[in-house]
């Protein structure tokens, strides 16, 4: 049953926010706190949920909704299928408890972590999304950095959520010019109105 209502989360990410589809969602996220309940795994892990995962899983899927943006990124049934074969190749495809189970995942959100900041600075297997790209730093200079410098920067990071302002402004064929955009049609000082485009002159022109 938990694996069926989790697959279900999954396949919500890819609707629009209708209210069938709320619903749906707040039917599921009631499942499996029954389900916790019913299976007496304690108030810590109930606190949890209820705290930590449901507000999270809730904010993920009205981003999914919401920002059409994220397009490839999106999250989808074959990223599920692939994180639970990762989880498998942890615990060597073995029946775990859910004590072990909750340390795996630890560790692999750790170096999901460790992968996000070495694409940072240009290493590791991931690269940064256009959206993001003003967060890139050089390698050289990112090993100067200290420390705290370091955190800094990942939580910046970390923080931005990928929605930017529309501005009007247009960019050169280049990337290295970018100047304000202007719907106004430029004149030069004293240019007159082109013969072509005028329904009518003055006297004075007859």
């Amino acid at each position: 049953m938990t694996r069926t209502t989790l697959t279900t989360l999954t396949t919500l990410t890819t609707r629009t926010p209708t209210k069938q589809a709320i619903i749906q969602l707040e039917n599921k996220l009631a499942e499996i706190m029954q389900y916790i309940r019913m299976s007496n795994l304690g108030d810590d892990l109930q606190n949890y949920v209820q705290q930590k995962a449901f507000p999270k899983i809730t904010n993920n899927l009205n981003i999914m909704w919401t920002e059409k943006w994220l397009g490839q990124y999106a999250w989808n049934n074959n990223n599920s299928e692939s994180i639970n074969h990762v989880l498998k190749l942890a615990v060597e495809w073995k029946p775990q408890r859910v004590t072990d189970l909750i340390a795996h995942l630890r560790d692999v959100v750790r170096a999901q972590y460790a992968d996000l900041k070495r694409a940072l600075y240009g290493q590791g297997e991931f690269h940064m999304t256009p959206h993001f790209q003003s967060h890139v730093i050089a390698n050289c200079r990112w090993g100067c950095m200290s420390e705290k410098r370091q955190e800094e920067a990942f939580s910046a990071f970390m923080r931005d959520t990928g929605v930017r302002k529309k501005t009007n402004t247009v960019l050169s064929s280049d990337s290295r010019l970018t100047v304000q955009g202007n719907s106004r049609i430029a004149r030069k000082p004293g240019q007159r109105t082109r013969a072509t485009a005028c329904r009518s002159q003055p006297k004075a022109c007859q």
